[in-house]
């Protein structure tokens, strides 16, 4: 039975490390691709409970001057954008509704927070494999 918590807090770790890692990644190629513009603030939704689903809508000219809308997350804050607001933006060219706040530090947080606990769960695995060996 140990060994099977073992290899579950193992694998529970490993799944962690790499989809904080992949989304690192992610998160900063965006970065290194995006094109940065002016939006207006469409609509915007607060969200519930600690602005868990907190999100707003944008309107915005891409390089081309072509007009997009797209919708995107605030982080899980609340936020203080009202419609009718301008937002400075980055927008991914390849697929103009991916968009993201100026700020790098946006979610990043979450990510080290992720990557964190699954060095934990393997910790975890290899601390009862060390005691049951201790004793």
């Amino acid at each position: 039975m140990v060994l099977v918590r073992d290899i579950l807090y193992a694998l529970l770790g490993i799944v962690l490390i790499m989809g904080s890692v992949w989304s690192i990644i992610a998160h900063e190629s965006l970065y290194h691709r995006a094109e940065r513009t002016n939006g207006t603030i469409l609509e915007v939704h607060q969200g519930g409970i600690y602005g868990s689903d907190a999100w707003f809508e944008v309107e915005f000219r891409d390089y081309k001057g072509e007009l997009h809308r797209a919708k995107a997350e605030t982080g899980g804050e609340f936020t203080s954008l009202r419609k009718g607001d301008s937002i400075e933006l980055l927008y991914d060219p390849r697929n103009p509704s991916n968009i993201r706040s100026p700020k790098r530090s946006s979610g990043m947080l979450f990510r080290f927070v992720l990557f964190a606990v699954g060095v934990g769960c393997i910790v975890k695995s290899k601390g009862h494999s060390n005691r049951k060996k201790l004793r």
